[in-house]
C-alpha cells in the first residue's frame, strides 16, 4: 500500500519540473524503479498479478523510451513521426488488451 503513494509522489514532484524532458527522465526513473520492485518482491500474492505488472510496467518504460529517443531527434519529419507514433499505439494497445484479458480472467474467478 505505502508504494502507491511513494510513487504518486514522485510523480507529482517529476511534473513539477519545467523541462519536459527531465519529467520524462523522471517519470522514466521512477517506472524504472518500480520494476525492479515488482521483479525483486513480487507484493502480489497471485503469480499472475505480479507477471501483470512486470509487463505493465514494461510497457511504461518503452514508451516514455520512445518518448525521450524522439524528443531527441535531430529532424522530426513525417516519416519518423509515423514511425514513432505507431510503435507508441502498438504498445498502448498491448498494455490495454493485457489489461483486458486480466480483468475478464478476474472476473471469470470472482463469478465462480
Amino acid at each position: 500500500m505505502p508504494m502507491r503513494y511513494v510513487r504518486k509522489l514522485i510523480f507529482c514532484l517529476g511534473l513539477l519540473l519545467t523541462s519536459v524532458q527531465t519529467q520524462g527522465l523522471v517519470l522514466l526513473g521512477s517506472n524504472i524503479l518500480f520494476l525492479s520492485f515488482y521483479i525483486c518482491y513480487r507484493p502480489a500474492k497471485a503469480p499472475l498479478t505480479n507477471i501483470i505488472c512486470i509487463l505493465l510496467e514494461i510497457g511504461l518504460v518503452l514508451l516514455i523510451s520512445l518518448f525521450i529517443a524522439y524528443d531527441k531527434l535531430d529532424t522530426k519529419d513525417i516519416t519518423n513521426q509515423l514511425g514513432f507514433s505507431i510503435a507508441m499505439i502498438v504498445i498502448e494497445a498491448l498494455m490495454m488488451i493485457i489489461v483486458l484479458l486480466w480483468a475478464i480472467y478476474r472476473l471469470i474467478l470472482v463469478i465462480r
